[in-house]
């Protein structure tokens, strides 16, 4: 409650700053610049903040691979904005630190996205510090200090980037075995060993991490370009790159939340000692702030993101309606019943369930997968997290069908037990893919057979399902697919589990488009061209077929 009451004071401190600010200039004419914006490049501005936080995303995005798991992009991003909306409201953007908290529930352990995003920071502030240097000289020798002062301010500078490598070196140091021992023994300093470990799978992406925080600064200075443009200002774009590292800097001052007044002054007063009027630097000032709180307000999502393991997992999947995978496949939406048709097809076709084969359908939703393998002659055992989804599938089963309630991590099937494994679209959905897999290794007689089906991350799946999401019916699929994987990456997985792949295609190109005209017809005259297209690996929608050993 205390930490509550300081940070609020500390806002209302940075606000009165503003509003002193503003007032203590030509508020009219402040409020006359800001009604005249430019809104096309103002777009422009908030689209070049908008991509600097993407690829940062994308950044810890490719380095959780090495780290600790693999994690869907889009996931990475709303935790990264998440941070960034409470770090505008903390001071010296500390808050940033709260993004671990949705990485968490995505199953990234705290440690590794520790050391993660520290290293990635510590090399946004070295480029910080260099660039915002040269800016410092510059501004001085516009208004005429001494060579020997700047010589000695550039040595002084070039200590503090220094001493920031030295920092950086902490995550590199051996540390003796006798004071690993004692920090071991207490909670902080396990912690920090933990980090230090992960830290070290970190450094091979350095170069990456330069590159990323390089284009970031790019990013910046056009969007602070693209503000000056906006409000009628001369500033180059030269002006801009420099004077953005050193001026944002002024955000990571403690004194309010994220530098609120601290910043709106510096910009103010630095951009009039290089002649822009003071109404108009003020008015920068203000835009650069609301613009990006505005921006940040995405990460709002953030807070609403649900746990993925235990008890959360089971109570997103009891808020499924039974017959829903039902309604999919014979829905009068032609996208979403021609995919669910042709993907269920194809699966047979290359799984060939012979006469009284026993077979586990993991993730069987309301038993269409299940009742199919009947039509065979194969004998179904199938289960869910989804008790609704249960239901529905016992009401509409058959003598030759059993449907049970578990978890696809820990099947609770004796080994060797069944002669078919159907994963039909479950593996996105788990938290642990790798143990899922192991598991159904176990339960497969030798000889028996693996068939999966899952979106494909090779393909134009993620623009398919950002549209469904928020302009189609049914589910949630950003919000219920955690990891997804290319035929090269599954088929990765199956061999480290014993399992030799025989099959692998791809569906769905062009043909999830085409249904969006709903024209059977069209979709008909397309299916020789859909066919070769999906022979280059690209469908939206993977089918591997594999056999374990012995």
């Amino acid at each position: 409650m205390k930490n509550k009451g300081y940070t609020i004071i500390q806002i209302l401190i940075g606000i009165a700053i503003v509003i002193a600010i503003v007032y203590t200039t030509d508020f009219e004419e402040v409020a006359e610049i800001l009604t005249n914006l430019n809104f096309l490049f103002l777009t422009l501005a908030v689209l070049a903040y908008f991509l600097n936080n993407f690829i940062m995303a994308y950044r810890l995005h490719i380095i959780f691979k090495k780290v600790d798991k693999k994690i869907r992009l889009g996931q990475v991003f709303w935790a990264h904005m998440c941070g960034m909306i409470v770090s505008d409201f903390t001071p010296a953007r500390s808050g940033y630190m709260y993004s671990l908290v949705p990485l968490k529930k995505r199953g990234i352990k705290p440690e590794a996205a520790l050391s993660t995003i520290s290293y990635c920071y510590v090399f946004d502030l070295i480029l910080k510090v260099v660039f915002g240097a040269v800016a410092v000289l510059m501004i001085l020798s516009l208004i005429g200090i001494p060579g020997y002062i700047l010589r000695v301010l550039s040595i002084g500078l070039m200590i503090v980037a220094l001493l920031i490598v030295v920092a950086l070196t902490f995550f590199n140091i051996h540390i003796p075995d006798r004071i690993r021992k004692i920090l071991e023994k207490h909670r902080i300093g396990s912690f920090i060993l933990k980090v230090q470990k992960e830290s070290a799978k970190v450094r091979g992406f350095i170069p990456m991490i330069l590159s990323i925080s390089f284009l970031g600064w790019i990013l910046r200075g056009f969007e602070w370009f693209m503000i000056g443009r906006a409000l009628g200002i001369d500033l180059s774009i030269l002006k801009s790159l420099f004077l953005n590292p050193l001026l944002t800097a002024l955000s990571m001052v403690p004194f309010t939340s994220a530098g609120l007044g601290i910043q709106e002054f510096g910009i103010s007063e630095t951009f009039s000692l290089i002649g822009v009027p003071i109404s108009a630097s003020v008015a920068f000032a203000v835009i650069v702030r609301v613009m990006n709180t505005s921006v940040d307000c995405l990460g709002l999502k953030g807070f609403f993101i649900s746990e993925i393991t235990g008890t959360g997992l089971r109570e997103r999947y009891e808020e499924v309606q039974g017959d829903i995978d039902e309604i999919a496949y014979n829905s009068d939406i032609l996208i979403q019943r021609h995919w669910q048709r042709r993907r269920i097809k194809n699966l047979f076709e290359n799984t060939k369930i012979g006469q009284n084969e026993l077979i586990l359908d993991m993730g069987c939703g309301s038993g269409v997968i299940s009742r199919k393998c009947t039509e065979f002659g194969g004998k179904v055992v199938g289960f869910d997290l989804s008790r609704p989804g249960v239901l529905y599938a016992r009401s509409r089963g058959n003598e030759k069908t059993n449907f049970i309630v578990a978890d696809a991590q820990n099947l609770p099937f004796k080994p060797h037990t069944f002669d078919v494994a159907i994963l039909g679209n479950i593996i996105e959905h788990v938290p642990e893919p790798e143990r899922m897999i192991a598991e159904v290794s176990g339960i497969l007689k030798p000889g028996g057979r693996v068939s999966i089906t899952m979106p494909n991350s090779n393909s134009l799946w993620s623009l398919i399902e950002f549209f469904w999401d928020h302009f189609g019916k049914g589910r949630n699929y950003a919000e219920q697919h955690l990891r997804i994987f290319s035929p090269k990456e599954l088929k990765e997985l199956l061999k480290d589990n014993d399992v030799n792949v025989y099959h692998v295609s791809t569906l769905f190109v062009l043909s999830p488009f085409i249904a969006l005209l709903n024209s059977e017809r069209l979709l008909a005259l397309l299916q020789g061209l859909e066919k070769r297209l999906e022979l280059l690996g690209v469908g939206c929608d993977i089918l591997i077929c594999g056999r374990k050993e012995g």
